[in-house]
């Protein structure tokens, strides 16, 4: 099996930012329904992997019905009501990851060209905040959790990735080390090894002069 040496582990760095709680702030809500924006998982792409550390790709996109609807307020009109189809595939270019969802959206405009167009941005837009989901709490994956925002993955087990870090056993932590003696180099304040050798000679001298007169 070769390895390609342009692939990268996550660093501990980006590991942290993945198993981290989910802000709330960043999580909209329609009924009763907990979500993250379209450009809410881009940016977080964009921060986490880098610019250019990601790409999307719609490798499939295909309408699916059309239908002519009477507007509510005005029944002699119609809108054209579009479902299409997206299938996007989310590729991390530092571990070569490869995320790839589907999704089926709609849209009802009075213009057939803008209604085909918001279904097909609408489903390529939930086709990858499905993909991304596979990268944890971040992408909104504890939201299927009842709307939770702790994260839901909190232990990994991968050695490139293990987080939390695996702390040291009792018996292989290092031993404390005995403090080193401190020499202290008289030349470092102002004295010379001669002048501090008779600067002892004196003092001991002192001390015996005045134990003789005890």
């Amino acid at each position: 099996m070769t390895t390609d040496p342009r692939l990268k582990p996550l660093s501990e760095l980006q590991v942290r930012a993945l198993t981290s709680p989910l802000n709330p702030a960043r999580v909209s809500k329609r009924d009763n329904m907990s979500y993250l924006e379209a450009w809410d998982v881009k940016a977080s792409l964009i921060k986490v992997f880098g610019f250019g550390g990601f790409s999307s790709e719609l490798i499939e996109s295909e309408i699916l019905d059309v239908r002519e609807i009477p507007q509510r307020n005005n029944p002699s009109k119609v809108n054209q009501k579009v479902t299409a189809k997206a299938v996007v595939r989310l590729t991390i270019h530092q571990t070569g990851s490869v995320y790839t969802e589907a999704a089926i959206a709609g849209s009802m405009q009075p213009d057939i060209t803008e209604s085909m167009d918001m279904a097909i941005k609408s489903a390529e837009s939930d086709a990858l905040k499905r993909a991304a989901i596979f990268l944890g709490t971040q992408f909104g994956l504890s939201l299927y959790n009842n709307g939770r925002t702790q994260d839901v993955v909190q232990r990994i087990l991968h050695p490139d990735m293990m987080w939390p870090p695996v702390l040291v056993d009792e018996g292989e932590k290092p031993q404390p080390q005995p403090e080193e003696e401190v020499v202290v180099d008289p030349e470092e304040y102002g004295t010379t090894p001669e002048q501090h050798a008779e600067n002892k000679a004196l003092l001991e001298r002192a001390l015996q002069m005045k134990a003789a007169q005890r």
